[in-house]
């Protein structure tokens, strides 16, 4: 089925739809990465020390 027969000679073609945008977006790389180990940062065990009920 051709355009014309379709939407008739005189309607204008149906333009593109927009583009939607991406939902996830490709994260920022970290600036300055932290290497494990780094002495200035607290060991994750003592972030949150274990309750002993």
């Amino acid at each position: 089925m051709s355009d014309e027969m379709r939407l008739g000679p005189n309607d204008p073609p149906t333009p593109d739809p927009m583009p939607e945008p991406n939902p996830y977006p490709d994260p920022m790389p970290d600036p300055d990465p932290i290497p494990p180990g780094d002495p200035d940062l607290p060991d994750p065990g003592e972030q949150t020390p274990p309750i002993y009920s």
